[in-house]
């Protein structure tokens, strides 16, 4: 995603260790290189269940905020839809 301001913004999963996957967020520079202003690191893991947290898709609302979507990856009747902003 591209944000208002030109910072680009990629998603994904990431393994914790064996423990579950989370949601894995970066924003980058035009230049390439990680945005400190994002979470001092340029980085954002966010684990919503305690177990498999799958993301599936970004979105942008009107002030550049972010929307992460996904789930938690469980069949059945367990299986949760996932959103954090």
């Amino acid at each position: 995603l591209i944000q208002p301001d030109g910072a680009i913004v990629a998603g994904g999963t990431t393994n914790q260790n064996g423990l579950g996957t989370d949601f894995a967020l970066a924003r980058f520079l035009d230049d390439g290189s990680l945005d400190p202003s994002f979470n001092v690191v340029g980085t954002q893991v966010i684990a919503l269940t305690n177990t498999e947290n799958i993301l599936t898709s970004l979105a942008l609302q009107e002030d550049g905020k972010i929307i992460a979507c996904g789930s938690n990856g469980i069949q059945g009747a367990d299986q949760r839809f996932l959103v954090a902003r």
